[in-house]
This record gives C-alpha cells, structure tokens and sequence, in this order.
C-alpha cells in the first residue's frame, strides 16, 4: 500500500492532515476518536490539505523535531 495525504477530522480535537496508508490512516482516526471521546472521519486530502501538511512537516524538520518513517517519506514526496 502506498502513503497518501488524509484529512482526519475528530470532535472534540479537531482536524488535521496525515500521511500514511489507508490502514495508517483509519488507524490514526480511530486512536484520536477514543481518546477524544468523539466521533471521527477520514477521506482522501485535497491538495490544499495535502500541502498544509507538508509545510506542517517541513517546519518541523526545521525545529529540529524527532521524524517517523511516515513523515520522512512525505518530505521526500515533495516536488516542490
């Protein structure tokens, strides 16, 4: 499976991107949706979304910010 952006939304916390697979992604939204106490939803990001999340990324990189493997591999995405 290949890693894609998500738009993951939760009540009570709110919505943000993630890049993973789809697995990763329902996976991530279930986790946030318990701990919140809400109810969640995921869909595919729009490309606005998408390079929220990268910029996102992108500054933490810079802040010196520990990386998973997911985010590392998005950052290398980057054809800008």
């Amino acid at each position: 499976m290949s890693r894609q952006w998500w738009h993951i939304e939760v009540s009570g916390y709110g919505a943000f991107p993630y890049f993973g697979t789809e697995d990763e992604a329902e996976n991530m939204r279930r986790h946030k949706a318990n701990w919140e106490g809400g109810v969640g939803m995921k869909r595919l990001a729009t490309e606005q979304e998408s390079a929220d999340g990268l910029r996102g990324l992108q500054w933490r990189k810079n802040a010196g910010y520990p990386m998973d493997d997911g985010e590392l591999e998005a950052l290398k995405e980057d054809k800008s």
